[in-house]
């Protein structure tokens, strides 16, 4: 019957296979950076509010008044900064899918080509 030779350069290869690695990647990016930033959304949310440090509030000094509330808005920072990092991570997968998308089909295409470059008698 008929053969049908198909040899794929190293270039080729190189340009599928990291194709598919990148878009690989950016999924997981994406999908761990929405899972990521939904937690730190649901405690930020439940964090509005700030917790009750006053009750013993006569008996402590003006210092120790105010230092627990530093430490409260420095952890919603460190929260905030965590989301927004989770948003950038997002971000950064939406771009190696792009990436990714652009490797594949400069190696669809290349085969295409080198396709189109054989003669038909030695496909046979």
């Amino acid at each position: 019957m008929f053969k049908v030779h198909i040899s794929l350069s190293n270039l080729q290869k190189l340009f599928l296979a990291s194709g598919f690695g990148i878009i690989v990647l950016g999924f997981a990016n994406i999908i761990y950076g929405q899972q990521k930033t939904e937690q730190y959304l649901a405690v930020l949310s439940s964090s509005t509010t700030l917790p009750s440090y006053y009750s013993e509030a006569n008996n402590l000094t003006m210092l120790e008044k105010y230092l627990p509330v530093d430490n409260y808005r420095d952890h919603l920072a460190r929260i905030k900064s965590r989301v927004e990092f989770y948003e950038f991570s997002i971000i950064g997968g939406k771009f190696f899918l792009v990436i990714g998308g652009i490797f594949l089909l400069f190696g669809v295409f290349s085969i295409r080509k080198s396709q189109a470059d054989i003669p038909s008698s030695n496909l046979l």
